[in-house]
């Protein structure tokens, strides 16, 4: 019954289109809208039709069609399986960073959803790696940071990845002298027992360690050029301008970017500081005056210029409270350690001056001794890990014997629980 069913409803749909076929042909004015349709869809729906395919396979308009093809292409002789449109970005994204056609690859790596399950995080971890090379150091920073992220609501990155991003991190941190940031990427890597001996000086002494480099100076030049209104860059090579001997530039150059952005506590210590080198006790005290109370987070810079105050002052009480916070927070603080002693001697109270004075003198031998604490430098490393103990950081103590005890080998052999 079905099927005779189905020839009789077949055989009426043509007898149907046949009566209406008939009734177009035969009527002109049906006759000429219908032709007019067909022009307009081959004029006009047929290119809209090609667009949205386009749209379909994931080409960008920025992509041409052969590159495109040949692309994929690439990717099936690669492949040997299916080939997915994440697959055909991030061979050209490749193709294209290796011709230094910078723009192009950015573009490919930015049009792979980050929720690609096959390239989302790979694409993300390679666009952050090609901006650094390239000195583009904010988007670089980003595209590190949701990396982490990422990675900590459950996305896991590999050990490269994860290793990659955070020295990057601690990179672009420690060449714009963000201290604070950059302790909380170093945290992570000694927690996670990633850290190598670099990492340890500049966590554990991170008011012992130069910073004022020609090779920091010019680095951040060049990120600069690419990014000529950064507030963090900028303030940076006003600092940096400090470390060269030129304290007058630097002044201006940060009081200038103070008047722009007074909530930054990184700017408001480096401001101090060239007033300090100045003598410009004047400016020093205006600035002073617009400090927010004194919280255990702010730089240890602004807190130190706080003590600098104080003892300008000839305020003791207030320098040894405000010295005795900072060297909590860092215990090789060679000027908190100074300041105590100071503060302590014009009180009267000569026996906790000499215990400082002490204490002032490990700390010298100690910022002599990191210099020569490389990874398979035994001795030094143990050196090191001496002062730390008469200082009371057993944490950092721990960790140079730790390196002491890894002996020889490249730098990455040594890091904590990695295989060589």
């Amino acid at each position: 019954m079905k099927f005779v069913s189905y020839l009789i409803n077949t055989r009426l749909l043509r007898v149907g289109w046949r009566a209406a076929r008939g009734a177009v042909f035969q009527h002109p004015l049906l006759r000429a809208s219908l032709l007019a349709g067909c022009a307009l869809f081959l004029c006009g729906g047929w290119p809209l039709w090609k667009w949205v395919s386009a749209l379909s396979v994931g080409r960008p308009d920025f992509v041409s069609a052969q590159a495109w093809d040949e692309a994929e292409a690439i990717c099936r002789r690669n492949r040997g399986g299916t080939v997915q449109d994440s697959d055909i970005l991030m061979t050209l994204a490749r193709q294209s960073g290796r011709r230094g056609d910078l723009q192009h690859a950015f573009a490919c790596y930015e049009w792979i959803a980050p929720s690609d399950k096959r390239h989302g995080l790979q694409a993300l971890f390679e666009h952050a790696v090609l901006l650094l090379d390239n000195n583009f150091a904010q988007r670089a920073e980003r595209g590190f940071l949701t990396l982490l992220q990422r990675h900590e609501q459950g996305e896991r990155l590999s050990g490269r990845q994860l290793s990659i991003a955070r020295r990057s991190l601690s990179l672009l941190y420690g060449l714009q002298m963000r201290i604070a940031e950059r302790a909380g990427i170093l945290q992570q890597l000694i927690s996670n027992r990633h850290a190598d001996v670099y990492d340890a000086k500049y966590y554990y002494f991170p008011s012992l360690m130069i910073w004022q480099n020609a090779w920091g100076a010019e680095r951040v030049a060049a990120f600069l050029r690419c990014d000529p209104e950064n507030r963090h860059l900028l303030a940076a090579a006003a600092r940096y301008r400090l470390g060269e001997g030129q304290p007058a530039l630097a002044q201006q150059q940060l009081l200038d970017l103070y008047q722009q952005e007074r909530s930054n506590p990184d700017l408001t210590a480096w401001l101090l500081e060239s007033c300090f080198e100045l003598d410009d006790w004047s400016t020093f005290e205006r600035i002073h005056q617009q400090l927010p109370p004194r919280q255990s987070s702010e730089p240890l810079l602004l807190t130190q210029m706080r003590g600098a105050w104080c003892l300008h002052k000839n305020q003791w009480l207030d320098a040894e409270v405000v010295f005795q916070e900072l060297l909590d927070r860092d215990a090789a603080n060679s000027q908190a350690t100074m300041g105590l002693a100071r503060a302590f001697d014009q009180s009267g109270r000569h026996d906790q001056r000499d215990q400082y004075l002490q204490r002032a003198a490990i700390i010298a031998e100690l910022r002599v001794g990191l210099t020569a604490a490389h990874p398979g430098q035994t001795d030094a490393l143990r050196k090191v890990a001496g002062w730390c103990r008469e200082l009371q950081m057993t944490a950092a103590a721990e960790t140079f014997e730790f390196f002491a005890a890894a002996g020889a080998g490249s730098p990455a052999s040594r890091e904590f629980g990695l295989p060589q």
